[in-house]
């Protein structure tokens, strides 16, 4: 069974030691960061911040860092982050069920939701088309300057 919560400082080292290969390698590129530093960032600048758990380990962790609006009374923009364990894929469709939920309890309180994607990371791309993220064309980002999909996420292009 898949729960969730706020994520612990034991989740952040079970995912750490666990994450997919392609994440890391994200997370290097975008930060330059090793993997626990960046979740450690990451959680501690999300507004809100859930881990995915299943009794074998962390699926993932996932958050919203919220970004300034233009006014007081602007949009809620934020970065959406999610980083995943090799148990993803081992239960491919507990993530895809369990992602869908979550998506959509975010866009209905987030007026825009954005971050980038590395373009090495084919799964994450697939999955960000799949739940109706509109992907920008390759462009250099982050840390190491390489090639990265900026994405943007309104309620109204939601597919699930």
């Amino acid at each position: 069974m898949l729960t969730f919560r706020r994520p612990t400082a034991e989740d952040i080292a079970d995912l750490a030691a666990h994450m997919r290969d392609a994440d890391v390698d994200e997370v290097l590129a975008a930060s330059g960061d090793n993997p626990t530093v960046a979740l450690e960032r990451a959680v501690a600048a999300s507004s809100e911040c859930c881990v995915a758990r299943l009794s074998t380990g962390v699926l993932c962790i996932w958050g919203v860092v919220p970004m300034p609006p233009a006014t007081a009374l602007g949009p809620r923009v934020g970065a959406v982050w999610m980083l995943t364990s090799d148990l993803v894929d081992l239960c491919p469709l507990v993530f895809w069920r369990g992602c869908k939920t979550v998506i959509r309890d975010l866009v209905s309180r987030w007026d825009l939701l954005c971050n980038a994607i590395d373009c090495r990371h084919e799964k994450a791309l697939r999955w960000a088309a799949r739940l109706g993220l509109r992907l920008g064309d390759p462009e250099v980002w982050g840390h190491a300057r390489l090639p990265f999909r900026l994405f943007a996420l309104k309620r109204e292009n939601l597919r699930v």
